[in-house]
């Protein structure tokens, strides 16, 4: 996993992470795209993701049925490739890179992101869908 998290340590952030996931699968179904708030008093999203390494650049490039899909020039290797996820994710939504974290998927290109502090409207207008 990428990130530091939100003050919590490993072992709940892991827990937490994976109920989220869990949660956030079963309304990505009904909301018909994988970005979805979390409940409770956690604030932020789950975001559903195809990753696609080595690309020319680093870009958002829209809803690919229920994920967002997203293009990084980084190779899929040594973490490389989730790093700039992480990064192309907070830059875009306007968050610290600290709170972008790879929660699902990390050797996978189906990955699931979870971004503290901002909600699924926010973030699908910065993420333009």
């Amino acid at each position: 996993m990428h990130g530091s998290g939100v003050g919590f340590p490993d072992s709940i952030r892991s827990v937490a992470a994976l109920v989220l996931c869990a949660h956030a699968n079963l309304l990505a179904n009904v909301a018909g795209m994988g970005i979805v708030d979390a409940s409770g008093d956690i604030s932020g999203v789950v975001i559903h993701l195809k990753v696609v390494p080595g690309a020319r650049q680093n870009k958002v490039c829209g809803a690919l049925g229920d994920r967002l899909k997203v293009q990084v020039s980084a190779p899929p290797e040594d973490g490389k490739a989730n790093r700039a996820v992480c990064e192309l994710l907070a830059d875009v939504l306007g968050v610290r890179q600290d709170r972008v974290e790879v929660v699902a998927g990390p050797s996978s290109p189906r990955k699931t992101v979870w971004v503290a502090g901002i909600d699924a409207a926010t973030a699908r207008a910065k993420l333009g869908v």
